[in-house]
């Protein structure tokens, strides 16, 4: 959709190292996945991945700021300017966000359930297309945005980062509290 919007330019230095660690993480996944379930030590090394993929962007980001001869030093503003204040108040702005996210979250999920059950649809296939397209709208809007403003490494690490902490940070978190069940191809929405 982004690239229907406006053609994408992606700088190679993005796509050479954020695209590659999507499939890697994408085979570690799908190998964890073969016996059909994903453990509480798998879990953790899931996170653990992530936790090594953080570390080394930023150390990447701190080795290119300190060979970048023409980046000012940080200035300190004075406690009595509005900017001192603007951490704080963008900090607020983003836990109502977070706390607002969550509580849609829960309340879509809830009706989405609710209304494929009415259907007699299965909870894999509810998974799979309510709850999952709904989830994907909010990135949908931020490419498609990001695309028409020309932010086109924003449209790829959008993409790209989502799945990545999809994958590392949400099934990680989870297999670590409760051993997924992975069901075998062709038994999608039945329960094991």
């Amino acid at each position: 959709m982004a690239a229907l919007t406006r053609p994408l330019q992606i700088r190679h230095p993005l796509a050479r190292r954020e695209v590659p660690l999507l499939l890697v993480t994408s085979v570690l996944y799908a190998f964890m996945a073969l016996n059909g379930r994903i453990s509480r030590a798998e879990g953790g090394m899931l996170i653990g991945c992530l936790g090594l993929h953080m570390r080394m962007r930023y150390l990447r980001r701190t080795n290119a700021d300190a060979r970048d001869p023409c980046r000012a030093p940080a200035v300190e503003t004075p406690e009595a300017s509005p900017e001192h204040w603007a951490p704080a108040v963008h900090g607020a702005i983003a836990l109502v966000g977070l706390l607002l996210l969550l509580l849609s979250a829960q309340i879509s999920i809830n009706s989405a359930v609710a209304l494929a059950h009415v259907f007699g649809m299965s909870d894999g296939v509810i998974g799979l297309s309510l709850v999952a397209g709904g989830t994907s709208l909010r990135e949908l809007a931020t490419a498609v945005v990001a695309a028409r403003r020309g932010e086109h490494d924003l449209v790829l690490g959008s993409i790209v980062g989502s799945n990545l902490y999809n994958r590392l940070t949400i099934v990680g978190l989870v297999a670590l509290v409760w051993t997924l069940l992975v069901a075998p191809p062709g038994c999608c929405g039945r329960s094991r």
